[in-house]
């Protein structure tokens, strides 16, 4: 039997895709400014996005999420939302292993798992399954934890088009994606903070940005001390930089950010 001494004392031998995976889904889990839609396991979920409708204080809920069916679709490993009166945006993220696993056309892959293709039908084409009343971002909220007044609603196949297929049907001029890469570093692991090599990091990023212009968001993660605590050094492009949302997710991100590279 596992003693509850050695769970608390446990240190991960790697980090790898799932270490940034649950880095990134701990601290943007935590509420507002953003908004978790979705996140790629550990600690996310397969299987659902969750949108929060401009204007409202409703959230709705796309179930048996698709894999991503060919080349030109790729399923983000976490999906953030941010709504701004009646504007909405979102940022797509892929996490892999180290920073050569960068794809190209990885903005416009990832924008069609949530717009769609002619041979993929993306999460905006499809109908809403439930709907929960009263904003919350709060984890155990989302995941059904939640007193009985906050209890999702199911929407049944004749619901009206207004819940099931309004994020279809809002006007594409008052939507706006970003998208963003993160990854290991290598070495994942340092004794302490001090001993990590900032100007070789930053070069590196500076390298992907430069082959992938296109991508709004770069994130190097890596772990540091006796319990491997993580820190971020992160890119931002023009765009994004002077957006409120480069704001929001600096919030999230603050806790770990070691170096803002702008």
């Amino acid at each position: 039997m596992i003693k509850i001494s050695d769970l608390l004392s446990y240190i991960p031998a790697k980090h790898e895709e799932h270490g940034v995976d649950a880095t990134l889904h701990v601290l943007c889990s935590t509420g507002e400014p953003l908004h978790e839609v979705f996140s790629n396991p550990p600690g996310g979920s397969w299987t659902q996005f969750d949108v929060i409708k401009p204007g409202t204080n409703i959230t709705y809920r796309w179930d048996h999420i698709p894999r991503a069916p060919s080349a030109d679709v790729k399923r983000p490993d976490l999906v953030l939302q941010l709504n701004e009166g009646d504007k909405m945006s979102f940022l797509s993220i892929e996490s892999k292993l180290d920073a050569s696993s960068a794809e190209i056309d990885m903005p416009i892959r990832l924008a069609r798992y949530l717009t769609g293709t002619d041979r993929f039908t993306g999460i905006m084409q499809r109908p809403a399954w439930h709907k929960l009343e009263g904003k919350t971002t709060i984890p155990e909220v989302l995941e059904g934890v939640s007193p009985a007044s906050m209890q999702w609603e199911i929407l049944p196949p004749d619901a009206s088009r207004e819940d099931r297929f309004w994020l279809n049907d809002y006007p594409r001029e008052k939507i706006k994606f970003w998208s963003g890469f993160a990854y290991a570093l290598n070495p994942e692991t340092y004794s302490e903070l001090e001993n990590v090599n900032k100007d070789e990091i930053v070069i590196q990023i500076e390298s992907i940005h430069k082959k992938h212009p296109d991508l709004d968001v770069i994130i190097a993660v890596g772990w540091a001390g006796e319990f491997q605590f993580p820190f971020i050094i992160r890119k931002y492009s023009k765009e994004f930089l002077s957006s409120i949302f480069a704001i929001g997710l600096d919030k999230h991100l603050e806790e770990v950010l070691f170096i803002k590279n702008r």
